[in-house]
């Protein structure tokens, strides 16, 4: 499990969301994928999603309007967790 590093509480948040991932905030979104929440706060998010991303990967939800930075990522059984800062 990821050290908790965390300044802001964290609520636990079960939403199905699409979402979009690029490799910079100013350009095209490369892929669009599903996946759910884990739980949020005010300075991110955590995600479960059956595609890996790599720390430093922009990830952007409702038409680009919220984004974040990929912060890291683990494999569970047959999905992929991963914690999101928002940018």
């Amino acid at each position: 499990m990821i050290d908790e590093r965390r300044k802001q509480p964290r609520k636990p948040c079960n939403l199905k969301v699409p979402f979009s991932v690029g490799e910079s905030k100013d350009m095209a979104p490369e892929m669009l994928l599903h996946g759910e929440t884990a739980d949020v706060s005010a300075t991110g998010l955590s995600l479960i999603a059956d595609h890996p991303l790599q720390p430093g990967q922009v990830v952007s939800f409702g038409n680009q309007r919220l984004s974040g930075t990929v912060r890291w990522c683990e494999k569970l059984d047959h999905f992929y967790r991963f914690g999101v800062k928002f940018n």
